[in-house]
């Protein structure tokens, strides 16, 4: 018997090694140019979706250097039995170049998660805007009042007049915010409250000044804010600033007025509110309050101001509904 001569088996093992030896070669040359490729014909647009597209083909792109880099092993292990000829530089080569891409692949899509997760996060910001709270714009509003101060000092001519009167314009509007956020504090309460829980007309009374004061703020904050960039134009015209300066500032300030449906939203509260006190300052003594239940002498007493009540509901619903639709816009 020829010993130069090669078993089928050991041909067969070669062929394998080598085979395996020329994937992990050749793999990452071909891992480079399919994710290169990909990632060139994509948008440039940055959204979430064109993130996940980008993540996936990196994703992909790791997976067949990881099946490069098991074909080396593969081939090395093969060349164990059968000799390395042919097959451990292919071998060694595929496995270095293979391991590299598996590792940016890696670092490529944890980036790429992290930015998705940054976009998400700035796109729920984005849409869903959360509205400061009226502390919180009390805050910025002394903020912005300080600063344009400083510049009132340090300015002068139109610059100095325009920012004292942007600073007394911000200043009213404060106060009208705040004595509003207190209003609105105090009827929200008094809606969670049993408004029969009086002892006298006295304590009807004094009730009914918390809606009627919430009215009269209401009212005054509205048509403030329904006419600021009037105001805050004439204010400036009254200071004596100039035509230019004043135009200037109204195009930096100016701001499309809101819509009125809140502030009406917010009357028809108090209003039904009032009326249902009202009511029963009008029926004393055709009324009694026991145990937390409120009883009325006759049906046509107790009908009318369950209808009272209703009103009352539908009012505290449709602003709820107006507040929810301002701050998802």
């Amino acid at each position: 018997m020829d010993c130069g001569v090669e078993s089928p088996e050991v041909l067969s093992k070669r062929r394998r090694a080598k085979w395996f030896a020329i994937v992990a070669m050749w793999s990452p040359f071909f891992v480079f140019i399919f994710t290169c490729v990909i990632l060139a014909s994509l948008a440039d647009k940055l959204d979430q979706p064109a993130v996940r597209t980008r993540e996936m083909v990196i994703a992909l792109g790791g997976v067949l250097a990881a099946g490069g880099l098991l074909s080396g092993w593969r081939a090395l292990w093969a060349g164990r039995s059968v000799g390395y000829k042919g097959v451990f530089g292919r071998a060694l080569f595929g496995l270095i170049a293979n391991s590299l891409l598996l590792f940016l692949a890696i670092l490529g899509v944890g980036a790429f998660i992290w930015l998705g997760c940054q976009l998400e996060k700035a796109n729920a910001q984005h849409e869903s805007p959360s509205r400061l709270s009226f502390e919180a714009a009390t805050v910025r509003l002394a903020r912005t009042v300080k600063t344009l101060n400083r510049l009132a000092t340090n300015q002068h001519g139109d610059a100095a007049l325009v920012a004292a009167k942007s600073s007394e314009f911000l200043v009213q509007l404060r106060m009208l915010g705040d004595d509003f956020a207190a209003k609105t504090k105090l009827i929200n309460l008094q809606l969670a409250s049993n408004m029969a829980d009086a002892t006298s007309k006295a304590d009807l009374q004094a009730k009914e000044k918390i809606p009627r004061d919430y009215l009269e703020t209401n009212d005054r904050f509205a048509a403030f804010a329904q006419n600021r960039n009037e105001i805050y134009r004439q204010e400036l015209i009254k200071a004596g600033v100039s035509s230019n300066s004043v135009t200037a500032a109204m195009n930096a300030f100016i701001s499309k007025a809101r819509d009125q449906k809140p502030w009406d939203a917010n009357h028809n509260l108090g209003q039904a509110q009032l009326a249902c006190l009202q009511f029963l300052e009008t029926n004393w003594g055709r009324w009694s309050y026991t145990n937390g239940e409120l009883a009325f002498q006759t049906k046509l007493l107790e009908h009318d101001y369950t209808n009272l009540q209703m009103q009352v509901t539908q009012a505290y619903q449709e602003r709820l509904k107006l507040q929810h639709r301002v701050n998802s816009r």
